[in-house]
C-alpha cells in the first residue's frame, strides 16, 4: 500500500492507474467513485449487488488509504449505488421490485420534462440527426444479434431527449438513474421479445419528433416508459425469483 501524507487524498492527481477514458484533475477519491460505479455496474465480482464491500481489502487493491475509499462509497451512495449501514459495513444496493419502477418512472418523467423545455424551439436538428443514427444503430444491433451494443445505442436514443432539453442538471440527475438502470439491465437483459415492442415504440417516437408535435411526443415517451417499466419490471422479477448467482454477504439484505 503507497503511503500518503496526511490530507493527501484531497489532493488532485494526474493519475490513479489512470484509464485512458478517465479525465486528468480529479481527486482520489473521485476517481475510485468512478472505477467503483463501473464495477458495480458492469456486476464485476466481488461488487455484485447485496454484496458487503471490505473497505481495507478496495484501499489495498488501488493502493489508497481507506479515507478515499470511503468518500468514494459515500458519493455513491448519494447515486443509491451503495448502501452504508451503521455499525455492519458498506453493501452494494440489491434493487427491489418497486425500485426498478421508481427508476423507469423516473427517468419518463425527466424525458418527458426534457421535451416540455423544447416547446417554444422545436427539437433541434442536430438532436434528431442523432436520434436517427442511434435508431439505426439499434437496428445494426439486433441485425447483429449485438445485445450488448444494443443496450448501449438504446442508452443513447434516451438520453439525446434529455440533451435536447438543454438542463445541464436534469441531465446528471438523468445519468444517475442510468446508472441504476445499467444494473437491472445487465441482470435482466432485454428479450428479443422486448427489443421487438421497444423498436416498434422507437419508431413512433422518431416520427412524432419528426412532426414537431412535441405535445404528443411528450404523451407518446410517458406510454413507452409505462410499457418500458412493465417489461423491465417483469424480467427483474423473474431474474429475483430463481435467486441465480444473488449472493448477499453477511446480512446485506
Amino acid at each position: 500500500m503507497s503511503v500518503q501524507e496526511p490530507g493527501a487524498e484531497n489532493i488532485r492527481v494526474p493519475q490513479l492507474n489512470r484509464r485512458s477514458d478517465e479525465p486528468f484533475g480529479v481527486t482520489i477519491a473521485e476517481a475510485l467513485a468512478q472505477r467503483l460505479q463501473s464495477m458495480i455496474t458492469q456486476l464485476e465480482p466481488g461488487f455484485e449487488p447485496g454484496r458487503r464491500l471490505d473497505v481495507e481489502a478496495i484501499a489495498g487493491q488501488f493502493g489508497v488509504s481507506a479515507t478515499p475509499v470511503k468518500q468514494a462509497l459515500k458519493s455513491l451512495e448519494a447515486k443509491s449505488l451503495v448502501e452504508i449501514k451503521p455499525r455492519r459495513g458498506h453493501f452494494v444496493t440489491l434493487l427491489s421490485g418497486d425500485d426498478v419502477r421508481e427508476i423507469m418512472n423516473a427517468r419518463g418523467a425527466l424525458e418527458q420534462a426534457a421535451i416540455r423545455a423544447c416547446a417554444s424551439r422545436g427539437l433541434p436538428e442536430a438532436i434528431l440527426d442523432a436520434l436517427k443514427q442511434a435508431f439505426d444503430r439499434c437496428q445494426r444491433a439486433i441485425s447483429n444479434q449485438d445485445y450488448e451494443d444494443y443496450r448501449r445505442a438504446d442508452l443513447q436514443f434516451h438520453r439525446l431527449w434529455m440533451v435536447a432539453g438543454g438542463n445541464r442538471r436534469l441531465v446528471e440527475l438523468y445519468d444517475i438513474l442510468m446508472a441504476q438502470a445499467q444494473i437491472v439491465y445487465v441482470y435482466a437483459p432485454h428479450s428479443p421479445e422486448d427489443i421487438k415492442a421497444s423498436t416498434v415504440e422507437h419508431e413512433n417516437l422518431l416520427r412524432i419528433a419528426e412532426s414537431g408535435d412535441l405535445s404528443r411526443l411528450e404523451e407518446a415517451i410517458g406510454q413507452h416508459w409505462n410499457k418500458s417499466a412493465d417489461r423491465a419490471l417483469g424480467r427483474y422479477q423473474a431474474y429475483l425469483r430463481k435467486g441465480e448467482d444473488v449472493q448477499v454477504a453477511d446480512g446485506g439484505s
